[in-house]
């Protein structure tokens, strides 16, 4: 679980307490130094980037931080085999100017490199001493990271918990708060509540809001921001023949009831959604693009020659948030006579390479709400994304993604093209959520907000 390399982007909270990140974001949004003291783009384009990090920031193995080990950090994440590791384009460049400044160019422009390389985001920031850069498999034993806190394996059971305890090379020492931390895996979010109330925790990390009521009866602080959207890729362009017909992408977002799943799902933490992206590059109009309508939804699938349906997969992985969505999504379309072959994998990890392997006809995800276009886009619908689910076809998407780089406010154009992808029915978007955090009497400092939906235990302290 500590490879920052090949662990999902919403592990972000616990990386961050053994891997210092290149620049830190703050609960409104700005970005702060972290390793990285100061940054800029040397250009107008917006490809070539540099940073300087601080001179006195060691690995918890007592290596220090320097541009040289941060860029065999870079080009680790972007070898590695995961959804992120293309966000910065095809074939960029890391490289050690001096000691201590590291550039990065691209072959495309990308105006967030700092939001990207932060806390709060897909785990590029992370920067990973050269050990375990060198041999991977060390990452199951240890923590290899420059956070204020690592990892004691003799007091951890991997998959059940985990202790860290202070890195005693860490450049703060004042902004260690905990002697130890213990991280406590639970299946059952009723029983990590029960843990709760019975002091064996502090805080409680969740997406699953069945529990939110419970706790808040039982008098912890329920903390929560907008997290994120739940969908489904439609893999238009590598999937099943039937997908590639809008007319079936469009009759299977009718076919489902968004507020009665997101009721069942969420409760008053979920909101339907019909866009696959939110403010402030979505639509205000197209928030019920398409409401629930079976028969409009049968209709058009005979109009596209599947009077009868069709079959394709969708992937979950067993314990994941969004395994249960997949059952209620299923359900839906089978009343119009699309069978999904459900595929269950033992975790988010056996999906996502599923996906990345194009075996899949379709798959349930969940993106970030904090994420912006400038990551959506080379994600999901550009024409080299990972997870592609879009026509290949529709230039006018990529016109205005490019159109948007070069404007001085990109919004009316990126709302253009995200409302194309909901016209087209690229996705089948279902409910926002929220990432909620119950808090005990004794713990400070948990914050989340819509600008940054994370609350990290490198801010909490002791009351």
């Amino acid at each position: 679980m500590s490879n920052p390399a090949v662990i999902p982007s919403t592990d972000g909270p616990i990386l961050s307490i053994a891997y210092a990140p290149l620049f830190h974001a703050a609960p409104d949004g700005r970005i702060e130094p972290a390793l990285a003291v100061r940054w800029r783009y040397t250009d107008d384009d917006q490809k070539v980037f540099e940073f300087t990090l601080r001179e006195d920031a060691r690995f918890s193995d007592g290596t220090p931080v320097t541009a040289e080990a941060v860029v065999g950090s870079l080009e680790y994440y972007y070898k590695s085999r995961n959804i992120y590791s293309e966000l910065l384009g095809r074939n960029p460049r890391f490289e050690a100017v001096d000691r201590w400044t590291v550039r990065v160019t691209l072959t495309a422009s990308l105006p967030n490199l700092p939001f990207l390389f932060s806390e709060a985001n897909v785990n590029w920031g992370f920067v990973m001493a050269p050990k375990g850069v060198a041999n991977p498999r060390l990452f199951t034993k240890a923590t290899y990271g420059a956070g204020p806190y690592k990892l004691d394996y003799s007091k951890s059971v991997p998959g059940d918990h985990y202790t860290f305890v202070p890195n005693e090379y860490f450049y703060d020492r004042s902004a260690i708060k905990f002697k130890e931390i213990y991280l406590k895996a639970f299946a059952d979010p009723s029983a990590a509540l029960q843990a709760q109330q019975a002091g064996q925790i502090d805080v409680g990390w969740t997406m699953d809001s069945s529990t939110a009521e419970a706790a808040e009866s039982a008098g912890l602080d329920v903390v929560s921001a907008p997290f994120a959207v739940l969908y489904m890729t439609m893999n238009a362009r590598r999937g099943t023949e039937a997908l590639r017909d809008v007319r079936v992408r469009r009759a299977l977002n009718y076919a489902i009831d968004r507020k009665a799943i997101s009721n069942a799902l969420f409760g008053r933490y979920g909101v339907p959604m019909s866009q696959f992206t939110v403010p402030p590059d979505s639509n205000p109009g197209l928030e019920n693009a398409y409401p629930y309508d079976p028969e409009r939804a049968r209709a058009l699938l005979a109009e596209a020659g599947y009077p009868r349906g069709f079959e394709f997969s969708i992937n979950t992985g067993k314990d994941d948030p969004q395994a249960k969505a997949v059952e209620l999504v299923a359900s839906y379309l089978d009343r119009i006579g699309v069978k999904s072959n459900v595929r269950t994998f033992q975790n988010r990890a056996g999906y996502l390479d599923a996906a990345l392997s194009f075996k899949d006809d379709s798959a349930i995800f969940a993106g970030d709400v904090g994420v912006p276009t400038t990551i959506e886009y080379p994600s999901y619908i550009g024409p080299s994304s990972t997870l592609g689910g879009g026509d290949p076809v529709n230039p006018r998407v990529n016109e205005l993604y490019e159109a948007g780089l070069r404007a001085s406010d990109p919004s009316r154009d990126w709302k253009e093209m995200w409302a194309i992808t909901v016209n087209d029915a690229w996705f089948l978007p279902i409910s926002g959520f929220s990432d909620l955090a119950y808090v005990s009497d004794g713990i400070g400092g948990v914050q989340m907000t819509p600008a940054r939906p994370y609350s990290f235990p490198t801010e909490w302290f002791p009351k």
